[in-house]
């Protein structure tokens, strides 16, 4: 990841996890956070958790958020979220891979209560998390989601302890907003993405044989030139390397309901000594665990084909989520040498890891 992109990446990711740690046991208040004992917080927690999930599917969505109606938490007691924002038919829901949001779309399910596993919640289930209704403030939001030309509204609540630089959003509409955010955010401190490595074309030389060989047979030889990759030249080799990653959506008391460990993936290609692809892969399994109905399923697979002087490898590994009913994940090659494929069978929501490498030896 170039340090153009990385670096406000990295700003976000420690406003996010400062002012979402209730941990954190801090005099100062999150950015932009105005602190009063009696009267409510005014945030700007929200707009950056919509801001960075936007920025994950590459400005595929843009939110705009607005606030109808703040107060005191302690106004909130007894009273269920169902009761405190409306519901939609539809959610926003996308996949991920890394610190990618992928395919974000309106969806409309089956299982009505797809999503929507907080709103019979009380805000009292905070104190039992240490965070205490009378330290709080809320905020009510308007959000308006738009997506190729498609716009959307729809209502979500931000709760703040700035005593505790903690802040957390209920949102009925995007599934486990927060909870990909933070991966996102996470994974990008890391640096996590494919990681490169290769091999250096050794410098052109004749061998024993061809020195003994007429000055024009040599001449000939040479003007092959030096073996190498498409792609790079002066490389005989290119290994693509996807380090494991681990999805974990939590509901918002910071409760975990669905864990995915996606593996290692490795893809590469190197020139043998007659500067032909040899290429190869490697697929780690991944494995993945629900709870309070929700449901998992993970598949791998690593592969690799050539066709005269190109060739593919392919390793990757998805793990889907659904609410109550049978997730699935299933995987299949097609085709055949270098334009060998992956055909995935998926149901639910998914995250995935790995990719597919192509290239070609020749002589430059």
């Amino acid at each position: 990841m170039k340090s153009k992109t990385l670096l406000p990446m990295m700003v976000m990711l420690f406003m996010l996890f400062v002012v979402g740690s209730p941990m954190a046991q801090t005099q100062q208040t999150a950015t932009g956070v105005l602190v009063s004992p009696h009267s409510p917080v005014v945030s700007h927690y929200a707009e950056s958790l919509y801001d960075e999930y936007a920025a994950g599917t590459a400005g595929k969505i843009s939110f705009s958020v607005q606030t109808e109606e703040s107060g005191r938490m302690v106004d909130l007691a007894g009273k269920a979220f169902s009761s405190l924002v409306a519901t939609q038919p539809y959610r926003i829901v996308t996949d991920q891979a890394g610190t990618n949001l992928s395919n974000p779309r309106f969806y409309e399910p089956e299982a009505v209560g797809y999503g929507l596993h907080d709103m019979n919640y009380t805000a009292d289930g905070f104190a039992g998390h240490g965070l205490p209704l009378e330290d709080g403030t809320y905020r009510r939001l308007l959000v308006t989601a738009t997506m190729s030309g498609d716009v959307r509204s729809h209502e979500a609540m931000e709760f703040c302890w700035s005593g505790l630089n903690h802040c957390a959003v209920l949102d009925p509409v995007v599934v486990f907003l927060e909870s990909k955010v933070n991966t996102r955010l996470s994974l990008a401190s890391e640096g996590w993405g494919p990681r490169l490595t290769h091999s250096e074309a050794a410098p052109s030389a004749t061998n024993q044989n061809e020195v003994a060989q007429s000055e024009a047979t040599t001449n000939a030889t040479a003007a092959k030139g030096k073996c190498g990759l498409a792609s790079h030249h002066n490389w005989t080799g290119e290994t693509l390397t996807w380090s494991a990653w681990t999805a974990t959506y939590k509901d918002i008391f910071g409760i975990t309901l669905v864990t995915k460990h996606l593996g290692k993936q490795v893809d590469g290609i190197s020139c043998d000594t007659s500067c032909k692809p040899q290429p190869f892969s490697t697929s780690n399994t991944s494995s993945a665990s629900g709870t309070l109905g929700w449901n998992t399923a993970c598949a791998n697979k690593g592969d690799a084909g050539k066709s005269g002087s190109t060739a593919r490898s392919i390793a990757e590994t998805k793990c889907t989520d659904r609410w109550e009913e049978k997730a699935s994940a299933s995987v299949s090659a097609e085709g055949g040498g270098a334009s060998i494929s992956f055909d995935w069978s998926l149901g639910g929501s998914v995250d995935s890891n790995g990719g597919v490498y192509t290239d070609s030896c020749a002589r430059f």
